[in-house]
């Protein structure tokens, strides 16, 4: 999804603004069900597979590019990914070979603001819109605050003086907000089938109950103006992802096999990259201002579970695993410039919190 704007004018005030929105909601299923008899599915000597296997790719870009005596550009780009990719068997299969179940999926969500705004001067023929024209239009006075004072210990800010009477002949001001949103519920399990007469899966070689995921989510924004007077920016970049993935042999179920395997694990040679960028920046002959925040926040639960009341039996092994591989990246920048005075803010919050576990619940045998 891309939303575009692009402007210019050598006399007068300018507002560009560009939206980008995504929402996709997603459902790969793999399921056995039960029939209406209730009757077991038999391989006698084959094998039995149920996997769902989901690829998504999904980027939102707004940009806008504006110029002009007085010239602002807003973005705004906003991508929302809600899947749901699930491998069950809810019937019982009694099969002569390996039964598996497999969930996996590959996902990337991006979403992009990048916003741009220069302040042309005047032609020779007409000044143009002053700065001081648009805040008499708004019924202000024209007058900037005697004294901006910006301090604090933790944040290198430049303390800017400046004095009554500025004429900003020329303004720009650039602005963008990216929120990328990526949900993700990954399943692979047997279910009870209610029936409590016959295990609910029977494997005469392996049985495999696995999820597989490798999900990669990114929220990018740049904010950049330039002015012969005054320039402004401000980036705001915010990624939230949710992963659940999880195998299991669920509440009451039975399943018998050779041998027996329940994974969740990141896919093989790859890791989860979450990564956020915030950049300001603001070039001005008189006074430059710019600021950004990125907030970066993961939530990933991974596990492989025998739950409470389910029973596996086996000739030999029995294998529960879980395995998270995960990497951030959370970057703030900004790069502020003014032959008058110059000041900036860079903030970046990073919030991580993964659940991986392999485990019998209370009361599985």
């Amino acid at each position: 999804t891309t939303g575009q704007a692009g402007a210019a004018s050598t006399g007068g005030a300018l507002l560009t603004p560009a939206f980008a929105v995504t929402v996709a909601f997603t459902d790969t299923i793999a399921r056995i069900g039960l029939d209406d008899a209730g009757s077991t599915l038999v391989a006698p000597s084959g094998n039995v597979s149920v996997r769902a296997d989901h690829t998504g790719m999904a980027t939102t870009t707004a940009d806008a590019d504006v110029s002009g005596n007085v010239a602002a550009g807003v973005t705004i780009g906003v991508g929302v990914i809600d899947e749901d990719v699930t491998a069950t068997t809810e019937r019982a299969i009694d099969a002569g070979g390996n039964v598996t179940l497999e969930a996996k999926s590959v996902s990337d969500s991006r979403t992009e603001a990048m916003s741009s705004a220069t302040g042309a001067p005047a032609s020779a023929d007409d000044p143009g819109t002053t700065f001081n024209d648009v805040l008499a239009f708004f019924g202000r006075d024209a007058r900037i605050p005697e004294v901006i004072t910006l301090i604090d210990v933790t944040i290198p800010v430049i303390v800017a003086e400046i004095e009554y009477g500025i004429d900003l002949q020329t303004l720009s001001a650039a602005a963008g907000i990216g929120v990328n949103v990526h949900l993700s519920d990954v399943t692979a399990a047997v279910v009870d089938d209610g029936s409590g007469l016959v295990p609910d899966v029977t494997a005469g070689g392996t049985l495999e109950i696995k999820t597989r995921t490798d999900i990669d989510t990114t929220a990018d924004v740049d904010a950049s103006a330039t002015s012969d007077g005054s320039a402004a920016s401000a980036a705001f970049a915010v990624n939230y992802n949710d992963l659940d993935s999880r195998a299991a042999v669920e509440s009451n179920a039975e399943v018998e096999a050779n041998d027996i395997a329940i994974s969740s694990d990141t896919l093989a040679g790859q890791r989860h990259l979450h990564t956020v960028s915030a950049k300001g920046g603001a070039d001005s002959d008189s006074v430059g201002v710019d600021g950004s925040i990125a907030v970066n926040v993961v939530t990933m639960n991974t596990e492989a579970v025998m739950a409470a009341g389910s029973s596996a039996a086996s000739m030999t092994d029995i294998e529960l695993k879980a395995r998270n591989n995960v990497g951030t990246n959370t970057n703030a920048g900004i790069d502020a410039g003014g032959v008058e005075a110059a000041g900036g803010l860079a903030l970046s919050l990073s919030g991580v919190s993964t659940t991986t576990r392999a485990f019998m619940e209370s009361g599985a045998a």
